[in-house]
């Protein structure tokens, strides 16, 4: 299965992505959805990196 080509592409500014349509924008996280801090108690060792979690709608 092979996709159709959109009209023209853009460099993403990432490098791993490579470029990406032409009319494709960006926009930051928390103008996209709402992410709520998790109130989720993670059990951690003390040698272990403390992990945040968060829900997003």
């Amino acid at each position: 299965m092979s996709l159709p080509r959109y009209p023209e592409y853009k460099d993403s500014g990432v490098a791993w992505l490579g470029e990406v349509p032409g009319h494709w924008q960006t926009l930051k996280l928390k103008f996209a959805c709402e992410v709520f801090p998790s109130n989720v108690d993670k059990k951690s060792s003390d040698d272990e990196t403390p992990v945040s979690l968060c829900n997003y709608t």
